[in-house]
């Protein structure tokens, strides 16, 4: 006598992908502490209480998970299919603020952070790509 197979479960039919991913990400459970790398722990605190508002990281991650629900309904994936549209989340600029409001972060359609690097200075540059934050522009 044989037994029946059980019915295994559905798969997704999203691909992932196999390459090893670099930068930051607004899903990235370390996020504020990466972030904080660059800004401070004070700032980091500030994140955490949830007293930051539309310019602060729980923001946009609550506006990346809308995005992901929009695209992909029932499912929430770490990779967005459109890796062209920023999250511009609650603020008027679109930008995650860093400590006393001069850096600039913004979350790319893939869920990557990067710093502006024109709204900072050098030193937080410096501080950002040895965090593994990529810096743009």
């Amino acid at each position: 006598m044989t037994k029946a197979k059980r019915p295994s479960a559905p798969r997704s039919r999203a691909k992932r992908s196999t390459q090893k991913r670099t930068g930051l990400y607004i899903y990235d459970r370390d996020v504020i502490d990466t972030m904080a790398k660059v800004e401070d722990e004070e700032w980091a605190k500030l994140q955490r209480s949830g007293r930051a508002g539309g310019y602060g990281v729980p923001a946009f991650v609550e506006a990346w998970r809308k995005l992901q629900a929009e695209l992909l309904p029932g499912e929430v994936f770490e990779e967005n299919v459109r890796p062209d549209l920023f999250v511009s989340g609650p603020t008027s600029d679109g930008a995650i603020y860093g400590d006393g409001g001069y850096s600039r972060y913004i979350v790319t359609g893939t869920g990557e952070v990067v710093l502006l690097a024109s709204s900072t200075r050098p030193a937080k540059v410096a501080l950002a790509k040895a965090a593994g934050i990529r810096v743009i522009g």
